[in-house]
Parts: C-alpha cells; structure tokens; sequence
C-alpha cells in the first residue's frame, strides 16, 4: 500500500525502464458508477507505461475505497458563492485550494507509472471493447506525481486532473481516440462529449431514445396542466382542454414518436426499443382521444381517457421488467462527471 503523503516528496519521479522509454510517477483515485449492466471488469482497461493493463484487483480495491470514503463528509456548500466548485469548502478552505492529502485517504488511489511520449506528455490510455483514447498530461518538473481522478459510468469515462496536488478536478479531454463516438452518444451528451470517453454500451441508443420520450412526455403533461391553474387542480372550458391537448399531440408527442429508433444490431437493445415504440404509439393515441372528446365536447369520452394514460403506465412497467433481465434501469441517479 502506497502512502500518498510520502509521495509528496519523493524525488526523481520520471524514470527509465529497460526499453528506454521514460514514464512519469502518477496516482490515481476510481470512482467506480458502473451498474452490472456494464461493470469495469470483463470491459475496461487502464493502461500506464506498462503494456499490460493494469490488474482488475487493483482497479476493485482503489474503487471499493473510494466508495466507502467518508471524504463527502468533509464537505460544506456555500450558498453565497461563484456557483461553480468554489460553492464546497473543506475545513474552511475552498475545496480548490484543499490538498490531497486533507481529502482523500491513501488507500483510495494506485501509483502508476505513464509514457512520456515525444512532446514530453505522461501518457494514459483507457480502452472499453473496440473503443480507446489516451489522455495527456503535463508534467510541471521531472520530480511531480500527476495526481489523476477517473470517474466511470456505464456510458463513460471522465478524467480530472487533481492539479498542484489539490482537488481541483480539471477536466481533461480524451485525444487519439481509436472509433468515432456515435450520433447516438453526441446527441445523448452534446456538452460532455469533448470530455466523455464512450464506452462500448449497445445500450446508449436505447437511453438516449428512452430521454426523448421522457422528456416529451413530462413536457406534454405541463403543457396541458396549465389551464388547469395550479398543481393541475383547477377546472377548464373544452375548447382550452382541446387546444392544449392537440398542441401537445402535434407538437411535443407526434415528433417525439416519429425520431425514435426502433433498430439495433443488438437484439435485446432492439426489443426494447419497439417495446417504447409501442408505449409511445399508446401516448400519441391518448392525446389525440383528449382533444377530440374536447373537440365533441363528450365528458365520457374525455374522462375514459385517464384509462388510455394507465395502459401507458402499465406498459412502462412492462418495459421495465423487461430491462431488468439486462441490469438496465429506466429510473435512478443519472451521475453526472466533470466536463
């Protein structure tokens, strides 16, 4: 067990092996955010001026550390502040200004030692299936330990760099990526994607449509609420009813049907997607039948309507059973990494 306290002051950092190639002294902390839908082990690889990956029980013992952590602990929000990581103090420093050694406990991170390559960067290289990138780090004296935070989810990996040996989580942006990220991906994360590493998940397609219809849905549901005033408790004149319910079928739940994907070459990834396909064939049925019984101004046909939402309910719960059998779920945190 390395101490990172002593690391602090150990010299001559870069080092030369057999081959010649020089390589830089790093530590780094995993905060392992993977689900059994897609864990690290049997998929990702960490690699440092050592060829071969770096051992799984390794990674385990360094993320298992980190999760039982009570560093969060540690945390004070200020309210009065920049809105950014200056918000979070830690004894009383900002959590920017905190070193390492005040943070984290040693047991939660690995030494490694990283490739320098010709432009004098240490070198980190992850890889997930066919997909793999390398993360580049700038060395401020032959004597420094890169101090690296590593965050995995089952859709990504996102790298911060712990700068001056305090937890600044500097975001770093993955380079010489192997694959293209998918459309998929992009669209699933427009603002992250120069930071977050994809990992080979046949699922992200299917998150990404299941967000659009979510999204939608809860948009639709606002949208007709609001000429029911407030908390949706009010009453409504017909034609307002009709009028909110035809908007929201023609412009936020017929779009939303018609832009899903209802194919991947995975077949489990496929069935679940027809499955919301269906569910949301279901949805689009149910708002046309809202604002037509508004239309005719038939109270019994607008009041069946709450069963038609039901059916939509039910067939979420379905589509949820059905994921479960991949370790997939619908709802939960969605972690967010540093970009």
């Amino acid at each position: 067990m390395f101490s990172i306290f002593a690391i602090v002051v150990i010299t001559a950092a870069i080092l030369t092996g057999c081959s010649g190639v020089k390589s830089q002294k790093a530590v780094i902390f995993l905060n392992d955010a993977t689900t059994d839908g897609r864990p690290i082990k049997g998929n990702l690889n960490i690699y440092g001026a050592d060829k071969k990956p770096i051992a799984y029980g390794i990674l385990k013992k360094a993320a298992e550390a980190e999760d039982a952590s009570k560093k969060s602990n540690k945390l004070e929000y200020i309210e009065e502040c920049d809105g950014g990581a200056g918000c979070f103090y830690v004894d009383g420093k900002p959590r920017t200004e905190t070193l390492i050694t005040d943070y984290y406990e040693p047991e939660e991170g690995f030494e490694v030692q990283l490739p320098i390559n010709e432009q004098g960067k240490a070198v980190m290289r992850i890889s997930d299936g066919k997909n793999s990138a390398e993360w580049r780090f700038t060395p401020g004296s032959p004597n420094e330990t890169i101090y690296i935070n590593i965050l995995v989810s089952d859709f990504w990996v996102s790298v911060t760099e712990l700068e001056d040996g305090k937890t600044t989580y500097t975001s770093v942006e993955f380079e010489d990526s192997q694959t293209e990220q998918t459309d998929a991906f992009l669209e699933l994360y427009p603002e992250e994607s120069a930071y977050y590493f994809e990992r080979e998940n046949p699922w992200i397609p299917f998150r990404l449509m299941f967000t659009n219809y979510s999204r939608a849905s809860s948009d639709a549901y606002d949208a007709t609420c609001e000429v029911f005033g407030s908390d949706c408790n009010g009453t409504a004149s017909y034609s307002s009813i009709a009028r909110v319910n035809r908007e929201a079928h023609d412009d936020i739940i017929v779009p939303m049907r018609d832009n899903l994907m209802t194919y991947s070459e995975n077949k489990d990834v496929s069935i679940a997607l027809l499955k919301l396909e269906k569910m949301a064939n279901l949805l689009v049925s149910c708002y046309f039948r809202a604002y037509s019984a508004a239309d005719d101004r038939n109270e019994d046909a607008y009041r069946a309507t709450s069963e038609c939402f039901s059916d939509v309910q039910q067939q979420r719960s379905d589509l949820e059973i059905y994921l479960k059998e991949f370790s997939q779920e619908l709802t939960g945190f969605m972690i967010a990494g540093y970009y």
